[in-house]
């Protein structure tokens, strides 16, 4: 027999005759009605060493039959949870991660210390996605209580290991000026250096408090309040990190924040093949890509190892070296091309952008591309595989991307010897034909193959980059940390395609 339960159920039922001898009234400075509650002074004492020196010492105002106590600034729903533990023991695990902040707020101010520890571990492993959402509100709060060490050591491990995860936070425009700028320094920020813009110009937008949506209808004043708030942070952006394209439609336009100098060496940089120009190193850890992030290519790789689990995994971590073997935009678009430079080399991720889109497609091959030397024009050859896979990164959240795996695996890889062929995946579900892939309109995606389609549409495509990656084990096992709830596996959101301005002149890097 449960004997604890049945004690606990007895006291709970004292608590709702509501015949104690004290009244607490809360709520009245929490935008609530203020509401009171009976309970028994020699339980409070008992239980909870704040009353316990609040009745000893006749801090509470007395009633003509009990003593008054005021605890305003707890509200009405946190203090009815605190009551009910302080009389049967029991907290439940089923409230929401703002309501376990409240409890632990208020138990801090009754020195509640025993239940601490169980309140930020729930917080932590049954609410991170909150903590993700509100990453700032939360942080601001734990470090104005020094009892909260838990929460405290954890944040500042994301803030010291993980940068990259506070810039994907829905509350990212409440970080405090002074960590951003201390974040932006930093090496080892996992995020593409174009993302790094995107999520400055965000902050300094709404910190700045411009409301005209669009930058064409900017005014000086607006560029000025624009140029005040983000003067510490833009010097530490590694411009040589974006290419000419993003750079000119992302960072271009807001030309008038940035100084003569940095315009100037930026031009410079864009318009010559020198690099001589004293910008900041790149960021460890970042994957070589024009299209994908290394949060991008760190998805990718569970998929290929198999992790189904939700805690986040970083690039540096990883199992694999993305080695670049091919670039469109640098080794061209032909299929000669593509069969000299990644026949034979293993196991490789194909990455390319659909011309006039921001979508990117792609596939893993796990074996290797072959070159069939058989003379039958035409003659094919299916490669069999089994955890091959197909893909499309929308340049937006994780569930609007499609990681497809093989279905048909007898006809997971397809290499041809005479026709203009460059990867193709399963019969017909991701294929990269014509004499040249940027011009011929001749790609299309169909599905056969694979589970499910990666494309909504079959019309043939070209593309405007494309890359080939080799993927190469690395020599020594990654023996990750204690892994730490996810905040998610953020991908490059779509940026906002701004109006020219004058100042810049065309680059051809």
């Amino acid at each position: 027999m449960n004997f604890l339960r049945i004690l606990s159920s007895k006291y709970e039922k004292l608590l709702e005759e509501e015949d104690g001898d004290v009244t607490i009234i809360v709520g009245e400075e929490v935008n609530q009605i203020p509401k009171s509650f009976k309970a028994h002074s020699l339980i409070l004492k008992t239980q909870c060493p704040w009353f316990k020196i609040a009745l000893s010492k006749d801090w509470a105002r007395k009633g003509e039959e009990t003593i008054v106590i005021r605890k305003p600034n707890i509200s009405t729903s946190t203090f009815e949870i605190i009551l009910k533990y302080l009389y049967c023991g029991i907290i439940s695990t089923s409230h929401t991660g703002k309501q376990i902040l409240d409890i632990l707020i208020a138990a801090d101010e009754l020195n509640l210390n025993e239940i601490f520890k169980h309140l930020q571990d729930t917080l932590l492993k049954s609410h991170y996605e909150w903590l993700q959402n509100n990453f700032f509100y939360v942080y601001e709060i734990i470090l104005k209580h020094q009892e909260f060490k838990i929460l405290q050591e954890y944040f500042q491990e994301i803030i010291d290991d993980k940068p990259d995860i506070l810039f994907y936070s829905q509350d990212f425009v409440k970080m405090d000026k002074e960590l951003l700028i201390n974040l932006l320094k930093r090496d080892n920020l996992v995020m593409s250096e174009i993302d790094v813009w995107r999520k400055l110009i965000e902050w300094g937008i709404e910190n700045s408090k411009i409301s005209k949506p669009l930058i064409s209808n900017w005014d000086v004043e607006d560029f000025v309040k624009l140029k005040t708030i983000l003067d510490q942070c833009i010097t530490s952006i590694r411009f040589n990190n974006i290419s000419s394209n993003d750079f000119y439609f992302e960072v271009r336009p807001y030309e008038k924040i940035l100084s003569e100098q940095m315009k100037e060496d930026l031009i410079r940089y864009h318009m010559t093949s020198s690099s001589e120009y004293g910008f900041l190193l790149s960021r460890k850890g970042v994957i070589d890509s024009n299209l994908i992030t290394s949060l991008n290519a760190t998805t990718l790789v569970k998929s290929i190892i198999k992790r189904t689990d939700k805690n986040y995994y970083r690039f540096a971590e990883i199992p694999y070296e993305f080695r670049l073997l091919l670039r469109g935009s640098q080794d061209g678009f032909n299929h000669v091309i593509f069969q000299s430079k990644c026949a034979e080399k293993g196991p490789t991720i194909v990455v390319m952008r659909i011309s006039g889109s921001r979508k990117i497609i792609g596939g893993y091959n796990p074996a290797t591309w072959k070159i069939n030397k058989g003379q039958n024009f035409g003659n094919t050859r299916f490669i069999n595989c089994t955890d091959s896979f197909i893909f499309s990164f929308n340049g937006a959240p994780e569930m609007s991307n499609i990681i497809s795996p093989i279905r048909d695996y007898k006809n997971a890889i397809r290499y041809s010897s005479n026709g203009f062929t460059g990867p193709v995946f399963g019969d017909g579900d991701l294929v990269m034909t014509g004499e040249n892939f940027k011009t011929d309109k001749s790609c299309y995606c169909k599905k056969a193959s694979y589970q499910e389609s990666i494309m909504d549409s079959t019309e043939k495509f070209s593309v405007d980059e494309y890359e080939v990656f080799e993927l190469v084990k690395k020599p020594e096992p990654i023996i990750a940390a204690t892994p730490i709830p996810s905040f998610g596996s953020p991908f490059a959101f779509p940026a906002t395609t701004h109006p020219s301005f004058g100042g810049f002149g065309g680059f051809g890097r």
